[in-house]
């Protein structure tokens, strides 16, 4: 099974998941919306795609949700 992750800091629950591998669980591509956060480094380490997506300031929390589906693919642009 394949998993997209959002974390915002340290990532660590997404970590364990991809060092354990629990029921094979891969994680495909991580998610975060600050570009300094030490999860996209952690996930470099072990090879894991990842994708920032930063929400702006009065940005409407739907759009920023759409916007994180399209990175995953879990959505397409309207």
């Amino acid at each position: 099974m394949r998993v997209a992750g959002m974390a915002s800091n340290r990532g660590r629950n997404l970590r364990r998941i991809a060092d354990l591998a629990p029921g094979g669980a891969e994680v495909a591509v991580i998610l975060t919306n600050d570009t300094d956060a030490p999860v996209l480094d952690a996930a470099e380490e072990r090879g894991i795609p990842t994708a920032v997506v930063e929400r702006s300031p009065g940005e409407e929390r739907e759009r920023h949700e759409r916007a994180r589906q399209q990175r995953t693919g879990g959505e397409r642009e309207q």
